[in-house]
């Protein structure tokens, strides 16, 4: 009982980062960057989206439904019928309100549109998000069941990118796993990959706002596997090998256009790291020991020191100044020197097993 019961967890750990991974992204791609309230809002209706074919059970099964879904026991006085219609009403609403609620967030210059045909989109997204997470809570447990048998544990690192900041993403990854020579190579990306973004895609059509990329990013070597969603980067391998990479990884993409925190507000100050990393690349000679940016790192560590963000984030925040205060010494990064110095652990080391 208590190996089934770690079994359980670790598969519901994975399968809630995963499915975070692609909740974030669907909400972004949809409507676009939003303030934290409207986020959470958006977030919940995105969650309805995904429960749609329950509310569609609901109408074929009602009193069985609201028991099931909803633990509301319904007595026999209550009719069947008036039961459907409850269910018919929710079933039509969530559909009509995506649809009015992405027709609302359009970027700006957008041509108006005819209130049937905002109302009519809605439903082949909402169609799109459900099939996407039906898909993703079918394959993910069988997905971990197999890591496990292997050996294997998942890691990820939270990436948020949009347009053509992910292909550059990407373009980084490919230079971090040669650069460290972890014998991943980039290939077609797997099935369970695509299936659920291609569903979305397919169905969302001109509603994804450009957000998705046409080809996702996928590497595959033997002892690690990575795929790159538009919102996290999953990193799968053996364990010792997993901690490894997913340092190199997360230290190689903090300069980079990926964030690597959620919240509106530690986005926000780890945009401020970005812009300022960004100034010292464009003439690093110059702006290295620069008085002016060491101001602005001042500011940004103050900035860090009053957050309000879990302290998950706030410990990315805090790792990523460090970084940038050493870039600003002119120091280099402490695992990425291990590369430049051949002082990088032997993939046969204690470290590596």
């Amino acid at each position: 009982m208590v190996l089934l019961q770690a079994l359980l967890s670790a598969i519901s750990r994975s399968a809630g980062k995963i499915l975070n991974a692609i909740f974030g992204w669907a909400v972004v791609a949809l409507f676009g960057r939003t303030s934290s309230r409207q986020q959470t809002m958006l977030s919940a209706l995105v969650g309805l989206a995904a429960a749609w074919p329950l509310l569609l059970l609901g109408i074929a099964l009602p009193k069985v439904a609201a028991l099931v879904i909803a633990f509301v026991p319904l007595s026999k006085n209550v009719p069947t019928w008036a039961v459907r219609l409850v269910w018919i009403a929710l079933a039509v609403s969530v559909p009509t309100v995506v649809g009015l609620v992405v027709a609302a967030k359009a970027p700006p210059g957008t041509p108006p549109e005819p209130f049937v045909k905002r109302v009519l989109r809605g439903f082949p997204i909402t169609i799109g998000i459900a099939g996407s997470f039906l898909l993703m809570f079918v394959t993910v447990p069988a997905l971990r069941l197999a890591s496990m048998a292997r050996g294997r544990q998942d890691e990820h690192v939270p990436l948020v990118t949009t347009g053509s900041g992910y292909a550059e993403v990407a373009d980084m990854v490919d230079a971090i796993l040669q650069r460290h020579r972890l014998g991943a190579k980039r290939a077609q990306p797997s099935w369970w990959l695509i299936g659920p973004t291609l569903i979305l895609q397919k169905l969302g059509g001109d509603a994804l706002r450009g957000f998705m990329p046409s080809q996702l990013a996928y590497w595959i070597g033997p002892k690690l596997e990575l795929a790159l969603y538009p919102s996290d980067l999953l990193i799968r391998g053996e364990k010792a090998k997993l901690a490894w990479a997913h340092g190199l990884l997360a230290e190689g993409l903090a300069r980079g256009p990926g964030l690597q925190t959620l919240t509106p507000e530690a986005q926000r100050i780890e945009e401020q790291i970005r812009e300022t990393w960004a100034v010292l690349d464009q003439d690093p000679d110059h702006h290295r020991h620069s008085r002016m940016l060491r101001s602005v790192l001042r500011d940004i560590t103050g900035d860090l020191g009053r957050a309000s963000v879990p302290y998950d984030e706030w410990q990315v925040l805090y790792r990523e100044t460090i970084q940038l205060a050493r870039a600003l010494e002119g120091q280099p990064q402490l695992l990425d020197q291990l590369a430049k110095t051949g002082s990088a652990p032997h993939p046969e080391s204690p470290l590596q097993r």
